[in-house]
């Protein structure tokens, strides 16, 4: 059994992310390859670039504030206490609300983006 402090682990800005940084609670760096938790954070303004993934599925929660979710179609408004699942294909961008108000959510990834077999 692990404790992890979050406040403690270290700040990473993904690639194609900007306004915004992820702090790795368990996946590749940490022990597994089976998937990824992330706790992130994200500015109003921040976000990712539109994407997709082939073989990975993310599952968000938001824990403070609220991000945009863009499926290329429509755009939604995703607050605290709402979950969003992105399936595997899926594109998707997420960025902040643009209204002032940043954001705190978790990031389930399976199988972690950065082990997946092309």
């Amino acid at each position: 059994m692990k404790i992890i402090d979050v406040e403690q682990l270290p700040k990473v800005v993904l690639p194609k992310h900007f306004g915004h940084y992820s702090k790795e609670i368990r996946g590749p760096n940490t022990g597994t390859r089976e998937l990824s938790v992330l706790f992130c954070g994200m500015e109003a303004d921040g976000g990712a670039e539109m994407h997709t993934h082939d073989k990975q599925e993310h599952i968000f929660y938001v824990l403070e504030g609220e991000v945009q979710l863009n499926d290329g179609e429509q755009t939604h408004i995703v607050t605290a206490g709402q979950a969003m699942v992105i399936e595997a294909g899926d594109p998707h961008e997420v960025t902040g609300s643009h209204q002032g108000i940043d954001a705190k959510y978790i990031v389930i990834t399976i199988p972690p983006a950065w082990f997946a077999e092309s």
